[in-house]
């Protein structure tokens, strides 16, 4: 009975082991005294994706309130730290469809001066685009502060 028990048991852990999913990489994005670390709206470690109809569902997410926000004063600087899988395929930010950076960025740190812009009540997506075969796409709203 112990012998069953045991065997049960490895099959069950192995099972267990073979359904875990290696998690996606991670964005983190700061300003003033505040940060948020992003999940993806979408990702995939082989490129199977279609990166702008993540974009635009990252937009459209971002503008409804189903993503992270942050509070941003208009010329204080925000900055984005990416784990390092993403910075070794090239990344890039982009604000409500304008890219920061027309190169893809390969460090894992980025910081920029967010534009004088008026209030917004939908915000202003901040989106981070992975380029290279991990495809990817993260997102935060930025409310501009009075």
């Amino acid at each position: 009975m112990k012998k069953m028990a045991a065997v049960v048991l490895a099959v069950a852990g192995t099972a267990a082991l073979a359904a875990c999913e290696k998690p996606p990489p991670g964005v983190t994005v700061f300003t003033g005294t505040s940060s948020e670390r992003l999940a993806p709206t979408c990702f995939s470690w082989d490129g199977q994706i279609d990166p702008q109809q993540c974009l635009n569902d990252a937009a459209q997410k971002a503008a409804s309130g189903q993503t992270s926000s942050l509070t941003v004063v208009p010329e204080n600087v925000v900055g984005i730290s990416v784990d390092t899988s993403i910075a070794e395929q090239g990344w890039y930010p982009s604000i409500a469809g304008q890219r920061l950076s027309q190169e893809p960025i390969t460090e894992t740190y980025f910081r920029f001066s967010f534009p004088r812009v008026p209030a917004n009540p939908q915000g202003y997506p901040l989106a981070i685009i992975s380029e290279g075969e991990q495809k990817g796409v993260w997102a935060v709203r930025m409310d501009v502060q009075g």
